[in-house]
This record gives C-alpha cells, structure tokens and sequence, in this order.
C-alpha cells in the first residue's frame, strides 16, 4: 500500500538493470499513482498504456508496448513506474515475495534470502521496497498462486508487475531456466494439501479492475 507517508520513498525504475529476456519482450506497460477517492492518504497504482497513455489491460496485448517504449513514456514524466505482463505459454514465472526486506537498511530475511539463493536467478526490489520479485524460466506445476500465510504468490499469466531493475544486492543472475529449483520452490509454498493459496483463473476481467488489485500491493 501507498501511503502520502510512503510516496516519497518508492523505488524508481533503472532501466539498465532488466535483463535482457525482459527487455526483448513486447509485454511491457507503464503505471501512475492516483488518489483514492475514498481515503485521501492513500493512493493506487493505475496501469497504461505507454504508446497512449490510457489504461491498460493484462488481457489486450494492444495496450502492452516494448521495452523502448515503455521507458521513454516514463522518463516523459507522464507515468510513475515500469510495469511487466505475464502471459501463458510465453515460459517465464513471476514470484512476489511480501514483507521481506528492510526498506532502511535493505536487508532481506532469512527465508527470503534462502529462496533467492535456491533459485539463482534473476531478483529485483518492488516498488515499495519492502519486496521482492524473482523472475524464473519453467514450467509453473500448480494452479495455486498466493500463499498469505507466508506472503507469496507465484503467477504464470494475466497479471502485472510493478517492476523496478533494481537488485537486491551486489550478486545478480540473469533469468534461469532451472525446473528442478522452481519446482522446489513451488512444492516449498504451495503444498497441495493445505487450503491457503488462490487458484488463477484467465477469465478476462473489465479493464483495470483485476490489474488494480494486484498493483495496490507491490
């Protein structure tokens, strides 16, 4: 969540940090902060489209842009932050990892930092700085997606990342293509007989409507 507390201090783009599996892509959008109409002192994070400035959807490719594209629409003032598309079979894994890091001293915790070194790939800070997203190459082996008990969520198509190019620490991997890990992780997370994750449906959703939900929180 943000907050006009928080505002000042959320973590820009560096646009040199996305590797390169990223930036080749044409699944990127950009993202504005707007005032809640219900409460003043928060704000949402309102998906675009970087060619329009419009709103964008994670189920119409029309409204995603390159890599290029989306940056120079940032760096115009006119959008907040970068944001990524997940889509099916493109074979690329997004994993938000929740409350694990230190937005003062940067330093993670001690089960954040064991997945991170378990998966050896690419990780970046959220937006908030308080998060991390780890970007994997695979084959996503369950249908369930978030786990609040311990703050993940794993998501493999229609949905938005706020993303940021900014690594966690000096140690950085590229994208891995590395099942065995994933799966690991994956079985770590989302047990099959515990009742605490959300399966993810790709049923189109209004424009917006779905994506705000998910963005409030990274």
């Amino acid at each position: 969540m943000i907050t006009s507390a928080t505002v000042s201090k959320l973590i820009m783009p560096n646009p040199e940090g996305f590797p390169q599996q990223m930036r080749d892509r044409h699944q990127w959008i950009t993202w504005r902060l707007s005032q809640k109409s219900s409460n003043k002192d928060e704000f949402s994070k309102i998906p675009t489209n970087p060619k329009t400035g419009e709103n964008a959807s994670s189920t119409d490719p029309n409204t995603w842009s390159d890599f290029e594209t989306a940056v120079a629409h940032w760096k115009s003032g006119k959008a907040s932050g970068l944001g990524f598309v997940t889509i099916p079979d493109d074979g690329m894994v997004l994993i938000d990892l929740d409350n694990c890091r230190d937005p003062v001293t940067g330093e993670l915790t001690q089960e954040a930092r064991r997945w991170i070194e378990s998966l050896k790939t690419y990780v970046e800070v959220s937006p908030s700085g308080t998060g991390l997203h780890a970007f994997q190459l695979g084959t996503k082996t369950t249908s369930k997606c978030k786990n609040t008990a311990i703050g993940v969520e794993c998501y493999d198509r229609g949905r938005f990342f706020c993303v940021t190019g900014v690594a966690p620490d000096e140690s950085q991997y590229p994208i891995s293509d590395n099942q065995e890990s994933l799966e690991k992780f994956l079985d770590e997370c989302f047990p099959e007989d515990e009742e605490t994750t959300t399966p993810l449906t790709a049923c189109p959703l209004p424009t917006g409507v779905d994506e705000q939900r998910v963005l409030d929180k990274l």
